[in-house]
């Protein structure tokens, strides 16, 4: 499998979503299968560049979209999950 840095893509799916449905979607069209995080950086930039309601629609789509595979020295690895249309 082919490894994207995907702060662009996040971010510009992220502005536009609306909803956390579509953020996963374009994740998945986009071929991406796994989130890798560090979770300091991620913290601060989301924190920098997001509104609160931008924010929870974030919170949505880790809570209902992906799943937890693995975390340690603050970093976290997130696969999405299976979800039939």
């Amino acid at each position: 499998k082919a490894y994207m840095y995907g702060e662009d893509l996040m971010y510009r799916l992220l502005k536009g979503a609306g909803a956390p449905e579509r953020i996963f979607n374009g994740l998945r069209d986009s071929k991406v299968t796994h989130l890798f995080i560090k979770e300091r950086i991620f913290a601060k930039w989301v924190g920098f560049n997001f509104t609160g309601e931008e924010k929870a629609i974030l919170s949505g789509f880790f809570k209902d979209y992906t799943l937890g595979v693995f975390q340690k020295n603050g970093f976290s690895v997130f696969s999405l999950k299976e979800v039939n249309p």
